[in-house]
């Protein structure tokens, strides 16, 4: 697999993991055009395996969450996804990877943590995706679909403020 070192956080079972280099992985096993979701589930795990350990009793909720990843890099929506979205805010951080974007998803992180809210965070570095939202400037702050902040890295506060909005 190439070399990328991005993080980007799932739910695995009720469990926030950071997968190192998932964006590759599911880039990867797009280009591959598999249909089989059993294929495709293998493939996932195998290539997310190369950079993180996946402990053997924990292989089926990998599965099952980097297959709901796959749908979602896909623009799918799964059935059971939109349950989940009940459970959970969904947060984007959108930009190309700078520091600033780094900082405003440290601070996003540790606002989820303080406020005790559950949300499923990405750091979105594909520039087709982020063109998908009409941005002029970056880093921007997406909450369950709606963009929140743009241009700027607001505090840990302002963005304690627009996630209890949010949620």
């Amino acid at each position: 697999m190439d070399a990328d070192n991005s993080v980007a956080g799932i739910m695995i079972g009720k469990n926030r993991v950071g997968i190192v280099g998932l964006d590759a992985a599911l880039e990867k096993v797009r280009l591959l055009g598999m249909q089989d979701r059993s294929e495709l589930e293998a493939a996932l795990l195998s290539l997310v395996g190369e950079s993180n350990y996946i402990a053997p009793s924990a292989e089926d909720e990998y599965k099952k969450a980097l297959f709901r990843e796959y749908r979602r890099h896909l623009g799918d929506q799964d059935d059971n996804e939109e349950e989940d979205a009940g459970k959970a805010v969904e947060v984007l951080v959108l930009g190309p990877g700078c520091a600033r974007c780094e900082e405003l998803t440290q601070r996003v992180y540790a606002a989820l943590a303080e406020d005790g809210i559950a949300a499923d965070v990405r750091h979105v570095k594909g520039l087709n995706e982020i063109a998908e939202y009409g941005l002029v400037q970056t880093p921007a702050l997406v909450v369950n679909g709606k963009i929140l902040n743009m241009g700027t890295v607001p505090s840990k506060d302002e963005i304690k403020t627009m996630l209890r909005s949010a949620s």
